[in-house]
């Protein structure tokens, strides 16, 4: 970092900026619009500001209203061409017809993996002249449930036979665990039309270890004859929400499925992230420490002694390490970690 650089950052000076342009149209659902704004600003003025509550998203609405003739042949990504985003007193916020020039419009991404959110914007690129989230959500005289049933009713979509089909193949070789494993990666990185039908179809190879895992769990001590439908069905989800987890999501994210009823049988415990640090293997951590020891020279050693005899006559204590960058810190660590879980 130069002395300029360094003088601007001591002294506070702003680094950056973000001022939206028109040019990129925002996505939001019903009743989630985006707000931005300052860090010293009032949270209750930042509320009742009417921007808050009129974006150009819903003034689009009110656009192809007020301006049939006009608006009603564009989509939103269109409207820019022919209007205006105006956002001055005592109107606010609103679309105005261009009086000159002509501008280009880009609608923000939006990530499959976003949801509703994705199919709002597949909607927005296709719909021209919608006056309301209802009319956006009509289809030949139906009103849908979601964006995403709209998108399937427009014909949008393709449909799921691809994935489907995966499915069957791997059934063949593959066990459940590994079929819930390619289950959630097709809901987070494809685009899967109907979640629900692909379960249903599915479900019973996705769940055809569950019974022989409650069988000879410890801590459920019944035989195959005793385990209940509804408790294959409840850890099939539990297992299919846990791989969600590790990739950052939530089987709540997908509404369509049917969602875990109560707690695990086969959970070791119920927080996740204390599950997940007591699911380590003891003869690998054996095999790391008395790699891990000769490798160590005398202060990383010392501090490896401290903190075991701590441990092993549960005095406790505090312990700071301090070193630079490649001096061995984390090596440090996972070595006390593992000889403590071996």
């Amino acid at each position: 970092m130069s002395t300029s650089e360094g003088t601007w950052r001591l002294f506070k000076t702003p680094i950056h900026d973000r001022s939206p342009a028109i040019e990129r149209l925002p996505v939001h659902l019903p009743n989630q619009q985006l707000a931005i704004y300052r860090d010293t600003d009032n949270i209750q003025e930042i509320a009742n500001r009417a921007t808050a509550k009129k974006t150009p998203l819903t003034e689009w609405f009110e656009a192809n209203l007020k301006y049939p003739d006009l608006a009603k042949a564009l989509t939103y990504a269109e409207f820019p061409q022919e209007f205006t985003w105006k956002t001055d007193k005592p109107l606010g916020p609103r679309w105005e017809p261009h009086k000159r020039g002509y501008t280009i419009g880009r609608v923000y991404f939006a990530h499959p993996s976003s949801g509703e959110r994705y199919y709002l914007r597949m909607l927005l690129n296709t719909v021209r002249g919608a006056t309301s989230w209802e009319d956006l959500l009509t289809v030949n005289g139906h009103v849908c449930h979601s964006f995403k049933e709209a998108c399937r009713e427009k014909g949008l979509l393709e449909d799921d036979a691809e994935w489907s089909q995966v499915l069957e193949e791997a059934a063949h070789w593959a066990t459940g665990a590994a079929l819930r494993d390619m289950f959630a990666s097709m809901f987070m990185f494809c685009e899967v039309t109907d979640p629900r039908a692909l379960w249903d179809q599915h479900y019973t190879a996705l769940s055809d270890d569950i019974m022989h895992h409650i069988a000879a769990s410890s801590v459920s001590r019944r035989s195959h004859q005793q385990v209940f439908v509804a408790d294959v069905l409840n850890e099939t989800l539990h297992d299919l929400d846990r791989i969600l987890q590790r990739n950052s999501t939530l089987l709540s994210n997908f509404p369509s499925l049917p969602q875990a009823d109560g707690g695990s049988i086969l959970a070791p415990h119920p927080n996740r992230l204390i599950r997940e640090e007591q699911e380590y293997d003891v003869d690998s951590a054996q095999v790391f420490v008395e790699a891990a020891q000769p490798k160590m020279n005398a202060k990383q050693r010392e501090v490896y002694d401290s903190v075991l005899q701590a441990v092993e006559e549960k005095q406790g204590g505090v312990f700071f390490v301090n070193g630079c960058a490649g001096a061995g810190k984390t090596f440090l660590y996972r070595a006390i970690l593992a000889r403590v879980r071996s």
